[in-house]
This record gives structure tokens, sequence and C-alpha cells, in this order.
């Protein structure tokens, strides 16, 4: 009795290969190659390859405008406006129209930040940190900016320092609109803030932006106002008590 035997077709090869090379990949550091050979495979690379491409390009000058983008905040202040104002017009936002607002904040930066600097400079009872810290809340990437801001409303219960920075903030107004357009919200949020009843020694402003407040802070605070509260209920009572007591008196 014979054995069959089988011949290997060609294909039977390539299939061998392509099932050892699929079965042996890393997906974490293999995926381009899992994909292209699975294409291939499909003979499917032919139809979809072009629209691969534009993808791929349309990520990789995503990552280069971000970068240059990046480049021009940090430069905003300092490097020369021309040069700056030319190589921020040449971002193509028509093919990343989600950056648009970025691109918009620069260049109103751009455009007034001589204006905005002559305020500082020309204007003996500008709070100059206060302006250095504005000027680092309009330039600072997103994820700092909140912070920023938040330091800022904190150091304004401190009555010397708002009175200081809300005496800025309307020249600024008046000097810079367009630049304060940008921070509406945080300004009104500065302008609302109220003094704490007690705040202990003024810090300068400087010292007061780098640093949040405490545990111990927050609870001095909240201690002092239980404490105000407490006295102005006793003067209440007192009152009451000498009102009730000349009623009574006149009655008898």
């Amino acid at each position: 009795m014979s054995e069959a035997t089988t011949t290997a077709q060609p294909g039977d090869e390539k299939l061998r290969k392509y099932l050892t090379f699929m079965l042996g990949a890393n997906p974490q550091v293999e995926s381009e190659r899992i994909v292209s050979r699975r294409m291939k495979a499909l003979k499917i690379a032919a139809e979809i390859a072009p629209e691969l491409k534009q993808v791929q390009a349309l990520q990789e000058g995503l990552q280069e405008t971000l970068a240059k983008l990046e480049e021009l905040r940090r430069g905003v202040w300092t490097e020369p406006a021309e040069r700056m104002r030319g190589e921020l017009s040449a971002i193509d936002i028509v093919a990343h129209p989600h950056l648009e607002p970025v691109v918009a904040r620069l260049g109103t930066l751009l455009k007034h930040r001589q204006a905005l600097a002559a305020v500082a400079v020309g204007n003996a009872t500008a709070d100059t940190e206060f302006i250095t810290h504005f000027r680092e809340v309009l330039s600072a990437a997103p994820q700092l900016r909140s912070e920023l801001r938040e330091r800022a409303v904190s150091a304004f219960t401190d009555r010397k320092l708002r009175k200081a920075g809300r005496r800025t903030l309307k020249r600024l107004q008046q000097e810079v609109p367009e630049i304060c357009e940008l921070e509406t919200e945080w300004i009104a949020s500065l302008k609302k803030q109220k003094t704490k009843w007690f705040q202990g020694t003024s810090k300068p402003l400087s010292q007061m932006l780098v640093t949040r407040e405490t545990w111990f802070d927050k609870a001095v605070y909240y201690f002092w106002t239980a404490v105000k509260w407490m006295f102005m209920a006793y003067i209440i009572f007192v009152i009451l008590g000498v009102i009730i007591a000349i009623i009574t008196g006149a009655k008898k």
C-alpha cells in the first residue's frame, strides 16, 4: 500500500511565512509592519496607501506646527516682533483649524506687547509685579495658565495688593483693551475678590504669586472668621440686653 504524497504549492510557503511573522510579531513595537503585511496579504495596500500617507503627513505637520507654536509662545515677549509675526502668519491654520484660537492669541500679544510694556514703564503707580504676572498668564501654556490665574485670585484677598492690582487693571483696560479681552473672566474674578477678615502680615505680591495657600493658612482664616462672627453675635446680644433692660425699667 503506497502512502499518499502531497506536493507543496507556491502559496503554501508564502502563507507559512506570513503566519510565522504575524504570530511572532510584537504589536507594541511592530504595529506598522503588522498592518503593512496584513494589507499586502489582503491586497488592499494599493487602494488605501494614498489615504494613509495623507493622514501620516497631516500628523507630522501637526507635530511640527505645535512645536513652532511652542517656540513662538516662549519668545512672544522677547524675540523680534516682525520676525515672530512672519513666522506666525506662515502657520497653516486651514489644515489645523482647531489651532486658530492659539494663533489669534499670539497675534494679539505680538501686536500690542509694546503698548503693554509702556504701561509698566510710563506709569509710576503701576504695579510692575502684577503686570509681570499678567504677562505670564497671557503667554503661559494652557495647562499652566489656570494655576497662574488661581494664584493671582488668592493674592487679591490681601487688601493692599488688591488695591494696587485693581488700579493697574484699570489702567491696562484703558491702554490695552485688546489684550485684556483675552482674559475677561479672570479679570472679572479679580475685581470681585474680597479681603479676608484676618490676612496676617502682608507679603510681597511676587511671593504670594509663587506659593499656594497651605492647610495652615486656611485653618487660620476659618478660625478668625469664626471668632469674628462670635464677637458680632456677642455685641448684638449685649445690645439686645440693654434694650430689654431699658424697656423693662420704663414699665416699672
